[in-house]
This record gives C-alpha cells, structure tokens and sequence, in this order.
C-alpha cells in the first residue's frame, strides 16, 4: 500500500545528468506527502557514492548517464544492496530500453516527459510492494500510440479472458473507454474465431487461459498475422513473466486485480480516443 502520512517518508535518490530535468524531479518529489528526496547525482560516480553513504529506499534512475549506463549502474547498486528499488525515468521508448531495465532490476520505468503524479505513484508503489523480483509497479508504462498515428475514428477491442467476472469488467471498461466490443473470449479457441472474423483495434489478453497461455497464444499467431496492438491483463507479476510479454512487443501490462477506471484510461491512453 502506499506511504500513508503518518508513516516515515519513503527516501528517494535522484539520479539525473540534465540539471532542468533533475530540479523537476527533485520538486515534484519534494512536493510530495510522505516523500523524502535525501540526494541528487547527475553521474553514476556520485550516485553510488551517495547511496552508500544515505541508503534511500528508492533510486530515480535515467538510463543516459554521462560515465555509465543506467542499468549498469542499476547493476552495481543491486551488488550494494539486492532490495534497492530503482524507478527508471528515461526518454528512451524502445522495448529493448524498457527489457535491459526490467532485467537490470527495475521496479518501474517512467517515459519522459514526466508526469509527476504518475511518478509519485510509482515511486510509492516500489517501496510498498514487498518482493524486488514482482513487478506491481508495471501497469500503463507501455502505453504510448506511435507519434503521427492517426487514432482510429472508432476503435474495436477484443477480449480474452477465461474468469466471467473479469471479462464483464473488462467489457465495461472498452465500452467507458468510447470503444466498441468485436467480442468477448474465454478460451484461446473463441479468441481465434473471432480473430478469424474480425479485425480488432486492440486485444486484451490474460496470461493464464484453460485451454494454454496467453503469451504463447499471440507468439504463436504473430508468426502468420499482424496483430493488432495487445494489452496483457493478468494476476502474473512475476519478472520473469513481464520480461516475455515485453520481448513480444505488447502494448502494456495491467495486474490484477483491476478496476474499470484503469483499463478505461489505459485504452484512451494507447488508442487516443474519449468517451463520446
């Protein structure tokens, strides 16, 4: 859960080589309730130099540092101390990027240009989630529609999920989102048919289906079909598990449990469009 107010402050390090970006971060932290920002570095020399030395609870880490990567610096921290939790903050969208962090040992990866609630959030979510190697932080960091992609004019979800009271939640929220329904799938099965049928915008996928696994369900049909952009929904908060959605190019990741509101946004987010 995160900080409450009545709780010690979560400890931050600020790690930035952009003094511009390093001041916003460090106010928007600072402006924080129940957020602590103990330092600031602008190189990976002085970053590992004040972490000994203040033992933060979290690293704001940017990937492009001046004298070392980013994730071998998040490396080197692990080596210090296992349990760091690192928010990475970078400009870098690539999903080679966001893998390297991930594998490195990050909790969260926040895109520039920043936006400060959503920083704060995840910087409260890293600290409250009690084991480094799951990754609850990791909800809508994947969501970005390419820039210059026309938004469709009235974008189609598919959705695949073989728990009903999840699918009909799900099914509320592309409906709040302003999207239409190309089908609801509680099997791998029926999601082929309806792929076969129709041409959705997006498809929302669980990881853990009856009748096989999610991940290899859409490895398997990227092999003979482009497929619209996916949104993994799913209880796995595993590392390991996030690491492969990535490697195959998903949308994002939503963990469950989810609420209506988060799948909502997440859609307008990647398929830019509003409720009409």
């Amino acid at each position: 859960m995160p900080n409450r107010s009545n709780d010690k402050p979560v400890t931050v390090l600020v790690v930035e080589d952009q003094e511009l970006v390093r001041r916003v971060l460090v106010a928007s932290l600072s402006s924080a309730d129940g957020i602590e920002v103990l330092g600031e570095a602008a190189d990976a020399k002085t970053a590992l130099a004040l972490y000994e030395q203040l033992r933060p609870q979290v690293v704001t880490l940017d990937l492009g540092l001046p004298d070392e990567e980013g994730v071998v610096l998040l490396r080197r921290l692990r080596q210090i101390n296992p349990e760091v939790r690192a928010v990475v903050v970078s400009a870098r969208e690539d999903s080679a990027s966001r893998a390297q962090a991930l594998e490195a040992g990050a909790c969260a990866y926040v895109a520039k240009p920043v936006q400060p609630d959503f920083l704060i959030s995840m910087v409260r979510e890293a600290v409250a989630w009690p084991q480094a190697t799951s990754l609850y932080g990791w909800d809508m960091l994947f969501f970005e529609r390419p820039p210059g992609e026309p938004a469709p004019a009235r974008p189609s979800v598919l959705v695949v999920d073989d728990e009903q009271v999840v699918r009909r939640l799900l099914v509320a929220a592309v409906s709040d989102a302003g999207c239409d329904l190309v089908g609801e799938a509680a099997s791998l099965a029926e999601a082929d048919a309806l792929m076969a049928a129709h041409q959705p915008s997006l498809i929302l996928l669980d990881v853990s289906m009856r009748d096989g696994e999610g991940l290899a369900w859409m490895a398997e049909r990227a092999k003979t079909q482009a497929l619209p952009p996916v949104v993994v929904v799913s209880a796995h908060t595993h590392r390991d598990v996030v690491c492969r959605a990535m490697a195959l190019g998903v949308a994002g990741y939503l963990t469950k449990p989810v609420t209506r509101g988060r799948v909502a946004a997440a859609l307008q987010r990647l398929l830019g469009v509003r409720p009409g």
